[in-house]
């Protein structure tokens, strides 16, 4: 007669080996995910907005970024810059640079290896319209001469 015998003490400790390395991965994603949602700014985002700047201030400005930071809103960036107007263009009775903003929305999408969609600009003097942001996403943030107008470059 064979006797039965409860499962050897090695067995349980494979399992609590393996719900621990479980739970260890468990906290590492969601590190990982609070370490992404955090202050962390996508390059190809930033590029992006800063190219927007020449687009929205008169040709030929001087234009030096202050700050470049995550929005208070998901998949946004805003950019404090100051901007001075160059003197052939007239615009004499300003003193010194002024300053402006520009809050970039992009397409929530994760990041990826997909080119980031500008959808909505909001600067200083208001919201941008929609079909002034899909004209400059379409003709303007495309072009090379809106990657040599980085300011941030």
């Amino acid at each position: 007669m064979v006797a039965l015998t409860a499962r050897p003490e090695r067995d349980g400790y494979r399992g609590g080996r393996i719900a621990l390395l479980f739970a260890g991965g468990v906290a590492l994603l969601a590190g990982l995910f609070v370490n992404g949602c955090s202050g962390q700014i996508d390059e190809a985002q930033a590029a992006l907005c800063r190219m927007t700047l020449p687009a929205l201030n008169p040709a030929g400005s001087d234009i030096r970024i202050i700050r470049l930071a995550r929005a208070d809103e998901p998949a946004a960036i805003r950019i404090d810059y100051t901007v001075s107007v160059a003197a052939d263009i007239g615009m004499r009775s300003r003193t010194g640079p002024r300053q402006g903003f520009v809050i970039c929305r992009f397409d929530p999408v994760p990041f990826s290896e997909i080119e980031p969609r500008l959808m909505a600009l909001e600067t200083q003097d208001g919201t941008v319209s929609g079909a002034s942001v899909y004209l400059m996403q379409r003709f303007w943030l495309r072009s090379p001469e809106a990657a040599a107008a980085d300011p941030g470059r």
